[in-house]
């Protein structure tokens, strides 16, 4: 509880190292996929598709790049 209440008063004084936000994660892209497929017992890569380009963390990965990580 003393460690909370320390964290958000750092936080209220101006401590907190902004967090830099990543539109590549390829490592959970691939995590992702293979959640999806044992999910669904498979899915196309279209449907795929459709769901994790929607995700800020892969909007910097192009379908082409995706087209290439299935093949």
């Amino acid at each position: 509880m003393l460690q909370a209440i320390a964290l958000i008063e750092l936080a209220r004084a101006g401590w907190v190292e902004s967090v830099e936000a990543h539109d590549r994660c390829w490592p959970v892209l691939v995590h992702q996929l293979l959640a999806l497929s044992l999910a669904h017992e498979g899915i196309t890569a279209e449907d795929a598709w459709a769901h994790l380009s929607k995700v800020p963390d892969f909007r910097g990965i192009h379908r082409a790049e995706f087209d290439r990580l299935l093949a």
